[in-house]
């Protein structure tokens, strides 16, 4: 069956004008029709047939329409509207249906009338709204329709898009809508056993209504009360080009913290393309934590007049009314009414995971005009799986520019950038939609339409401190500009739906990497996308089409306790779309059952003694993590955050500065759970001495200000002291690593890398007391005070040799190590070294002699 719209034309009648389209609909023809007064007449837009797609579209899926015209619609209408709007309606509302849409769409910009309209009201088929030039609402527009005694309808949510439908037939004069609302508390979600659908509805499907020219926004009718703890205050943007790259700057200042310049990076050849009149790009990064602390955000330069509206009116309120971590703050800055012109590129994140493939298979070769595809990108705002950000990007960049990038023809764009240092103690999944389209504001006169690949179904929507990818649905509208726009993809389908589609597709044979390792070449197989997303293909009898991406054998040697895993995690969504599929083909086995039993069994007697585990944690072992740093403000952020992820939560973490020239204290203090001490630059020993000395903790840790920590390092070495009564010093096994290019590295360097030395102070766990027993480090030493320390504890007596036989410890080897800037010890130092350690041993022992 089909429902076909004809073109638009307008009727003059004796005191109005009605823009009208012949309907044809399972053999019924009829006129529908818009009327507005006189006035408005050049108002109507004929060469779109947006009013009628829009009105009509809940009868279509009620009666399971093919809905045609030869006139087009808007782009970003159809894209709404075909990617979200109905594959939600028919997933929450049993009474409509997944439909096809054939229809032109056209991307145009018509120049600003300045006219906005606020709605008023509501009543059969005729819609009133209070309209004005430059903000005023001085008039009223009433638009009527007969699309009511065509089809009588009286489900809110068809009510609701007829009336967001009906000012479509007015965007050739009206720029902006204006939907005041209720701030409901959202905390339940969005699904089908909602109490509050409609609401729901109402909030995410207006955004479905926008145009290029026509905005329609919910508006909060609440008042609202502003409880200001500080400022944050953000620079004029400025441009660096150095090194063939061009950076957007700008610098910023937090309350306790000292300036810090943010950049954002691109190869010069897309330089001219930075925003650099406005600090778009740079208010919205703040945006998250600045709600935490209070902080209000103000700005030296202006901010585009729509996108500071929505924040301020919509997207700050929404948000504080809904996560009660975050506090209503405003963002201050003059407002820029002009708009910058656009290349209208469109662009999509590469990865090349599930969601990020889905997308650039979807919208390669998309339809839409002005929505296909020209840029894929590789981004970093703090989020890339790496303790060297910018030289994950690199490897990134190249391996989809060698790959799919150049089969599929399109050009891969690196942005690089500093915004994880903002504030660097954020989780990534709580900011990350929040920084990510800070970068594309930045470009915004090379960018038309960015979108997002999403992790979960548009129907899942939750306003969740956590994850900012539940609510990003209600943020990305908020952020448009006049010519740009940001959207959730591929929010409408299951991730197994994406896998299944994916699964015949040759490019995703060849390219496929959902792993969470993003610099391997190949798919681990053991972390959790990894298992989710092969288990499916094997559930799906694809698996071994993906060989090139993932080594099939091995993976089928562990399959069972695989399949195990997820048998023991249904309960959670992507792992219960995957056992569904492994259930539904036969492919749970008995072994895979009972190994499932034994590892939920272990789940349930965890999660049932959590509170007593986390109490013994909290109250057993207190560690004080103490990192000595030395012009260290390249690596000390991933210090601090390899012990901020830890398992077991440290007791203190003590960063004591060793007279740094560069911005090493800046990163330290930009920590809020950090103690930060400044000390005269008089070495390594003096250094770990006043930090022990310092430390509250029963035990310390060391970790050096370059290195890092895997995240159960702290867990496993409570555990075995917990089971080793006796012992006071347990270390680990640790690996080297560097990212110094192969053929960049020194002979040394190569040696070293190859090489582990045990035991290795900085991957100990140690009783404070044993500082008070067997002395501090000796401050003679400007290097291998370490070596000597242990020694000495070895040949007074104190067992060394507890170990944890894991790498638990990452070393970094880079031109600035301590030891490998010195020459190699001859025989003389290590001598002289080992009489020295046997020279405080023997002391220790007299000591302790003479007490006994």
């Amino acid at each position: 069956m089909e429902l076909t719209i004809g073109r638009p034309y307008t009727e003059e009648l004796e005191s109005c004008f009605h823009l009208c389209s012949d309907i044809e609909a399972d053999g019924r023809s009829f006129t529908l029709w818009f009327s507005v007064d006189k006035k408005y007449s050049d108002f109507l837009i004929t060469d779109r047939c947006d009013a009628f797609f829009a009105v009509l579209i809940t009868e279509a899926m009620r009666k399971g329409y093919t809905v045609k015209s030869r006139t087009p619609v808007s782009s970003s209408l159809l894209y709404q509207f075909r990617e979200h709007l109905i594959p939600t309606l028919s997933t929450v509302f049993s009474s409509y249906s997944l439909i096809s849409i054939d229809i032109p769409s056209v991307r145009a910009f018509r120049e600003s009338t300045g006219y906005s309209a606020r709605f008023a009201s509501y009543s059969s088929g005729c819609l009133t709204v209070n309209a004005g030039l430059d903000g005023s609402f001085d008039e009223t527009i009433v638009i009527s329709s007969n699309i009511e005694s065509v089809f009588p309808e009286s489900e809110p949510h068809a009510v609701f898009m007829r009336q967001m439908a009906f000012i479509l037939s007015l965007q050739n004069g009206i720029d902006r809508l204006i939907y005041p609302r209720q701030m409901l508390p959202f905390s339940e979600g969005w699904d089908v056993n909602t109490t509050n659908p409609e609401e729901w509805f109402e909030v995410l499907a207006t955004q479905s209504f926008k145009t290029e020219d026509t905005a329609i926004c919910l508006m909060p009718v609440e008042s609202v009360v502003y409880d200001s703890k500080g400022e944050i205050r953000i620079g004029t943007p400025y441009i660096i080009k150095e090194g063939g790259k061009t950076k957007l700057c700008a610098d910023s200042f937090i309350p306790g913290c000292e300036k810090k310049t943010l950049f954002i990076e691109v190869a010069d050849e897309y330089g001219d393309y930075f925003a650099v009149d406005r600090a778009d790009a740079f208010i919205l990064p703040f945006i998250p934590s600045a709600m935490k602390n209070g902080y209000d955000i103000c700005s030296e330069a202006p901010v585009s007049a729509r996108l500071l509206d929505q924040i301020n009116s919509l997207m700050i309120p929404m948000c504080s009314a809904n996560i009660d971590e975050f506090k209503l703050i405003s963002i201050k800055a003059e407002k820029t009414c002009s708009v910058l012109p656009s290349e209208g590129a469109v662009a999509t994140g590469c990865t090349c995971g599930v969601d990020s493939l889905y997308t650039i298979g979807q919208m390669n070769g998309s339809d839409i005009d002005g929505y296909k595809l020209t840029h894929l990108i590789v981004a970093n705002c703090g989020t890339l799986e790496s303790d060297d950000n910018e030289k994950t990007l690199d490897i990134m960049a190249a391996k989809m520019e060698n790959g799919i990038a150049k089969e599929l023809g399109l050009p891969v764009m690196k942005i690089n950038s500093n915004l994880d240092l903002i504030f660097p103690d954020e989780t990534y999944l709580a900011v990350a939609m929040w920084r990510l389209p800070a970068l594309f504001l930045s470009l915004q006169k090379l960018f038309g339409v960015i979108l997002f690949s999403s992790s979960y179904e548009y129907t899942r929507f939750a306003f969740e401190v956590t994850n900012c990818d539940y609510y990003e649905t209600f943020l990305f509208p908020c952020l448009d500009l006049d010519r740009l726009r940001f959207y959730p993809s591929g929010s409408q389908v299951r991730r197994i739906d994406k896998i299944s589609m994916m699964s015949d597709w040759d490019i995703a044979k060849k390219y496929l990497h959902p792993c969470i390792y993003v610099r391997k070449d190949i798919n681990c197989g053991h972390c959790g996308k990894c298992i989710r997303t092969f288990a499916s293909l094997y559930g799906m009898g694809k698996l071994d089409d993906f060989s090139r991406v993932l080594d099939v054998d091995e993976f089928r040697k562990g399959i069972d306790l695989t399949i195990a895993k997820i048998i023991s995690n249904k309960n959670q969504q992507h792992y219960g779309e995957c056992y569904v599929v492994l259930r539904d083909n036969g492919l749970i086995t008995k072994r895979s059952e009972e190994l499932a039993a034994v590892l939920s069994r272990s789940k349930r007697v965890i999660e049932k003694n959590k509170d007593e585990i986390t109490k013994r944690l909290a109250t057993g072992l207190k560690i004080s993590v103490l990192i000595v740093a030395y012009q260290a403000e390249k690596y000390l952020a991933s210090s601090i955050n390899s012990v901020l992820s830890q398992t077991y939560k440290p007791f203190e973490i003590i960063v004591v500065d060793d007279g740094s020239t560069d911005g090493t204290g800046q990163v330290a203090k930009s920590f809020s759970n950090v103690r930060y001490i400044r000390a005269e630059h008089k070495g390594i020993a003096n250094a770990r001495n006043l930090a022990v000395s310092e430390a509250s903790g029963d035990y310390v840790a060391y970790l050096d200000a370059d290195d890092m920590w895997m995240p159960d390092k702290l867990e496993k070495q409570v555990s075995y002291i917990t089971s080793h009564p006796g012992c006071s010093i347990v270390f680990t096994h640790y690996e080297n690593f560097t990212d110094i290019p192969a053929e960049g590295l020194t002979d040394r360097q190569k040696a070293v890398l190859d090489k582990v030395v045990y035991p290795y102070l900085a991957s100990a766990l140690i009783k404070k007391d044993v500082f008070s027993v067997y002395g501090f480090f000796d401050t003679k030493y400007t290097y291998g005070e370490d070596t000597e320390w242990l020694k000495r504890l070895q040949f007074a007596g104190l067992d060394i040799s507890s170990e944890i036989p894991e790498v638990l410890y990452r070393r970094r080897i880079h031109d600035q190590n301590i030891t490998l800037s010195h020459k190699t010890p001859g025989q003389k130092e290590i001598l002289s070294l080992m009489a020295d350690a046997i020279r405080h041993a023997e002391q220790i022992k007299k000591k302790k002699g003479e007490q006994e």
